[in-house]
C-alpha cells in the first residue's frame, strides 16, 4: 500500500505517541526512590541501608528513622493518611551502655522484679508522686543480644523498643499495642525488616 507524505507523517506521529505511552508505563511501574544511609558502629566500620523512599525515612549521620507497618499488621493504611504503626531509629549503640544494662546492673531506681512471663524477665518501675508503673520486659535474641520492650502504661498505644547488638548498634522503635505480647515473634519481624535494606 502506498502511503503519500501527509499519511506517513501522521504513521510516524503515531508511532512515536505510542511509544511514548509505553515508556511513561514502565515509569509508572518503576519502583520507589530508594534512600541511602549509613550507620557508623560502635567501635569502628559501619552498616549501609537502601531504604524505600515510601518509608519516609529521616537520615542523619549515626542513625535514620522511618515509619512503616509490619507483616501481619490487622490495620495497615498505606494511603499517608494517618501514621504507621512502627516508628524505627536505627542508630550507633550508645558508648554508656544501654536500657538492659541499667535494668540488670541496679541503675534504675524504684525497680522491682517480677515472675517471668513468655520467656521474658519482668521488672516493674514505680514512678514516685504519679499513679502509674513502667513494665519492662528483658530477652535475649538467638546471639544473645539484649532486647527491652518498655510499656509505659495504658495510657500509652505503642511499646518501646530497644535490641542492642554486640557489633555496635542499636533498634530503637514505637511499636503499636496491636502486634500483641508475643515480643519475640514481633522482634523477629522487626529484625527481618531492618536486615531486608540492609545492604551487604
Amino acid at each position: 500500500m502506498h502511503m503519500n507524505k501527509n499519511s506517513h507523517s501522521v504513521f510516524l506521529q503515531l508511532a512515536f505517541f505510542l511509544a511514548y505511552l509505553m515508556m511513561s508505563a514502565v515509569a509508572v511501574g518503576e519502583p520507589d526512590k530508594v534512600i541511602m544511609a549509613s550507620v557508623p558502629k560502635l567501635g569502628g566500620g559501619s552498616l549501609e541501608f537502601a531504604i524505600p523512599a515510601a518509608f519516609r525515612p529521616k537520615v542523619s549521620e549515626n542513625f535514620f528513622t522511618l515509619t512503616a507497618d509490619l507483616p501481619g499488621f490487622p490495620d495497615a493504611d498505606y494511603s499517608g493518611t494517618r501514621a504507621r504503626s512502627l516508628f524505627l531509629i536505627v542508630r550507633t549503640r550508645p558508648k554508656f551502655g544501654t536500657l538492659a544494662f541499667d535494668i540488670l546492673n541496679g541503675l534504675k531506681a524504684n525497680l522491682k522484679e517480677m515472675p517471668e512471663q513468655n520467656g521474658c524477665r519482668v521488672f516493674i518501675e514505680t514512678v514516685p508522686g504519679k499513679n502509674t508503673s513502667i513494665i519492662y520486659f528483658l530477652f535475649n535474641d538467638e546471639r544473645g543480644n539484649p532486647v527491652v520492650v518498655t510499656d509505659p502504661g495504658e495510657w500509652s498505644g505503642s511499646y518501646h523498643w530497644e535490641h542492642a547488638y554486640t557489633e555496635g548498634y542499636e533498634i530503637k522503635a514505637e511499636v503499636n499495642k496491636k502486634y500483641g505480647t508475643e515480643f519475640q515473634k514481633v522482634d523477629k519481624k522487626i529484625v527481618n525488616f531492618v536486615n531486608s535494606i540492609m545492604r551487604r
